[in-house]
């Protein structure tokens, strides 16, 4: 009986801690391919319980693929030139990096006073313009990987299948432990 409620206890929170850490991709496919690749990523990225999302809703990764087909057309390609990149929206630890080194800055060239007061808020402050749609600044997103490859019309799809597992490893695992500790 008691490993029976034992048991029960870690099934039923087990589905909480996978909401708790969803990640939300926008995923953006430059092809020409009919959608080939774009199902195939997508497809992909739900088997590992990630969120895809529309540019409107918050994201905590952009994914960006284009394809091009050799020879051309797509429909008679025997290869696919892929190009894959990982991109974030800025943190607050991101601008108040920036901001420590236009401090180091200014004290090696011999500015003085230049100390903002209050950095964390004004990290805070910039990142939230950043992150606004209001803004007026589109795109302003931080390269965590990227990848090329060549990849024939045979293969393509568990290559897909290996990139995106090496994307969940590389990348998408170190938001868990972050999102586990509280700082997403």
């Amino acid at each position: 009986m008691i490993r029976r409620s034992a048991l029960g206890v870690v099934l039923v929170l087990a589905p909480v801690a996978l909401q708790a850490q969803e990640i939300r991709v926008s995923l953006h496919v430059t092809e020409e391919t009919g959608g080939l690749f774009q199902s195939a990523f997508a497809s992909e990225l739900r088997s590992l319980g990630v969120r895809i999302v529309g540019e409107d809703e918050p994201v905590d990764y952009l994914l960006r693929v284009i394809v091009l087909c050799s020879p051309e057309p797509c429909e008679s390609a025997n290869l696919y030139a892929v190009s894959v990149q990982v991109a974030r929206p800025p943190r607050v630890i991101d601008v108040q990096l920036f901001l420590a080194r236009m401090d180091l800055r200014a004290t090696v060239l011999g500015i003085e006073n230049f100390n903002l007061p209050g950095n964390d808020n004004l990290a805070d402050l910039i990142r939230l313009t950043l992150d606004s749609k209001d803004s007026g600044i589109d795109e302003f997103y931080r390269v965590e990987m990227g990848w090329a490859a060549a990849w024939g019309r045979q293969v393509y799809r568990d290559a897909v299948t290996e990139l995106v597992a090496e994307i969940d490893v590389t990348v998408f695992d170190d938001l868990r432990e972050r999102t586990n500790e509280g700082d997403r």
